[in-house]
């Protein structure tokens, strides 16, 4: 009996946005009150908010049959569940989306309660840029969990999977409002459409943590539950449902679910990698164990003949070893074929047709990389924004042997990243580039990675651009001429643990004496090994 009560009472969320900074988020998994003031009591189970409108016991939060309930305490001020009056001492059982606004005069506040609470689910706030004419916002649920980022054609931040199925709808501004529109039509949503209080608990509206929907309810939009059609003005904290995925659209600014899931972490474990010549076999890398996370712009380091393509190589898939790498829950070399398309690999060779125009080459490249189902609309759309996102619209109708080296080194890292990837590889982008231009790609490399991806990075002048990289790899040659893991984590964490302020001081410790280094890389290998068993992990 006891299994079925826990199952039934499940920990919910409650998400409350802030005038300044990103929104405070509460797990809630016993009955608790909520209110203004202070605890009397240590262990009274209440949640205290600095906020002046508020009774010092406003409501009470109670769990019952499998269901959250809110109940209002006090006539101190005015409270709706989804714009319905909840009067004092009315108690009414909260679906997942619905929002509780809380008004005294001119002062309001709302909170959003979630079903369930996920661990790595955080909440972000999104400013809508005022000098955009309109953005774009998709939305994605996968199952059990929601991931739904910010889209913005102006300067290709956020997630793009359009060309996948992606629900998504459109935000025009006009002076300082903004509106919402589905269609191209940009009709005006019914009266029934309008009518927030339409439909509160109907099975169509999106579920931000639950199973999969079906298609229909995926494709919908809502706003306060109700279903969009063509267009609608939005209201301070309007609540937008985008086929499951939730934003709240708060001071101009709207406040989105942005998660690490570990369906899209990078997981490498190789044992060895090896070649065999005449009957001998040579150990190229072994033991490299580490994980990478989604967001995150990750320099990989070492001397000449650390391993560093090789290992990129075993990690893509191009060339594999006795390893397990997953992205997410999906062995890559057991799946190659069906998570192809999740990896991008920018060589250090730049491989495109020189009598082609740029617009061409990227065209070809949508063609080749995006879902066979993708709309020759869809394929146009995904190259515009590979244009603007690596600035090059001025150039588009240029032939690509007339480019300058870096114009073809971020066409050929757009042609990669046409297809979205999850996983982007890249083997010295900045090579033959001086300073100015390594930075410029670099950054439009940082951006790649803010967009929820994994970046990696192979570059020999890491020093210039390093404060745009998140984590770095170093690899290193042990006596046996090996390549194995001297370090994994954080920039200033490689910084404290090799005590150097440099990368390039960093592979000057790692290298061989007879390559001009201090040849100290099995000492750094075993000290990090010694880390890892003693329970290290990076603080990023």
């Amino acid at each position: 009996m006891s299994d079925i009560l826990d199952a039934l009472n499940q920990p919910c969320m409650l998400m409350i946005p802030e005038d300044h900074g990103d929104p405070l988020q509460f797990r809630i998994e016993q009955d608790i009150k909520l209110g203004s003031g202070q605890k009397f009591l240590k262990r009274e189970a209440k949640i205290v908010l600095k906020k002046h409108l508020l009774a010092k016991d406003q409501g009470l939060f109670t769990h019952y049959l499998g269901y959250w309930h809110y109940k209002n305490l006090t006539s101190r001020n005015f409270t709706t569940v989804n714009a319905v009056p909840l009067p004092e001492g009315k108690d009414i059982e909260l679906s997942d989306g619905d929002v509780i606004r809380i008004v005294r005069n001119s002062d309001h506040m709302v909170m959003l309660f979630l079903e369930k609470h996920l661990e790595k689910m955080v909440w972000k706030t999104v400013p809508l840029d005022p000098t955009k004419e309109s953005i774009t916002i998709y939305g994605f649920q996968g199952k059990g969990c929601m991931d739904c980022d910010l889209k913005n054609p102006d300067t290709g931040s956020g997630l793009s999977k359009l060309a996948s199925g992606m629900a998504h709808v459109e935000l025009h501004r006009s002076g300082m409002s903004w509106s919402i529109a589905t269609d191209p039509e940009n009709q005006e949503i019914s009266d029934a459409s309008n009518d927030s209080s339409n439909d509160l608990k109907g099975d169509s509206i999106g579920n931000s943590g639950g199973d999969l929907q079906s298609d229909s309810a995926r494709e919908a939009v809502y706003v306060n539950r109700a279903q969009v059609s063509g267009s609608r003005t939005l209201m301070d904290d309007d609540l937008i449902d985008i086929g499951g995925s939730l934003f709240l659209y708060h001071k101009h600014s709207l406040l989105y679910n942005h998660a690490d899931y570990v369906r899209n972490e990078l997981t490498i474990h190789i044992r060895e990698r090896a070649v065999h010549n005449l009957l001998r076999k040579k150990v190229l890398l072994k033991d490299i164990n580490l994980t990478l996370r989604p967001g995150k712009l990750v320099l990989i380091l070492g001397g000449s003949g650390a391993g560093k393509t090789t290992f990129i190589n075993a990690v893509t898939g191009y060339e594999k070893a006795k390893a397990e790498i997953r992205l997410g829950d999906v062995d890559l070399y057991r799946n190659y074929h069906k998570i192809k398309h999740e990896i991008g690999m920018v060589p250090q060779q730049v491989l495109l047709r020189g009598e082609d125009t740029v617009r061409m080459t990227l065209m070809n490249a949508a063609e080749m990389r995006m879902p066979e189902d993708a709309t020759a609309l869809e394929r146009e759309r995904r190259v515009n924004e590979i244009l603007s996102l690596f600035g090059l619209e001025s150039v588009e109708k240029e032939l690509v042997e007339k480019l300058s080296g870096g114009q073809r080194k971020r066409l050929s890292i757009g042609v990669e990243f046409t297809a979205d990837p999850l996983l982007f590889v890249l083997d010295e982008p900045d090579s033959g580039l001086d300073g100015v231009m390594a930075r410029d790609l670099m950054e439009q490399l940082r951006k790649i990675a803010d967009q929820h991806k994994i970046v990696m990075v192979i570059t020999h002048t890491p020093d210039r651009v390093i404060d745009l990289f998140d984590q770095v790899i170093v690899l290193a040659k042990d006596k046996d001429h090996i390549g194995r893991l001297a370090f994994y984590g954080s920039i200033a964490e490689a910084r404290s643990f090799f005590e150097r302020d440099t990368m390039e001081e960093i592979v000057l410790e790692v290298n061989p004496v007879q390559e001009g280094g201090e040849g100290h890389a099995d000492y750094f290998i075993e000290k990090y090994k010694s880390m890892q068993k003693n329970g290290y992990t990076s603080s990023t």
